[in-house]
């Protein structure tokens, strides 16, 4: 069977200083990683369709600025997210899938 996946770069705003946590990510609601802010990391995922939640740890509290997408990865195919977080941390974040 054969495998595809997701590649995640998250982004932060030029003023946010203070996110200095990488960012987490889940897969179908699995925890699978973090995502260190500006360098790509690829998340292996079988073919199907799948929901990634982005988000980042802000001052020592729960995950905030939670962007999700749903995103149909094919065979052998490599899905391109970005994420960028909000201007207001406690707002949702933006995925952009291509």
């Amino acid at each position: 069977m054969a495998e595809g996946g997701i590649r995640i770069t998250a982004k932060r705003r030029v003023a946010q200083f203070l996110i200095w946590k990488p960012a987490a990510v889940q897969i179908d609601g699995a925890s699978v990683g973090e995502a260190r802010w500006r360098q790509p990391v690829f998340f292996p995922t079988a073919v199907g369709t799948h929901e990634v939640a982005v988000g980042f740890p802000y001052l020592g509290k729960k995950i905030v600025g939670i962007g999700s997408a749903q995103v149909d990865v094919a065979a052998d195919q490599v899905v391109e997210i970005t994420y960028r977080t909000p201007w207001i941390v406690t707002m949702k974040g933006s995925i952009r899938v291509r």
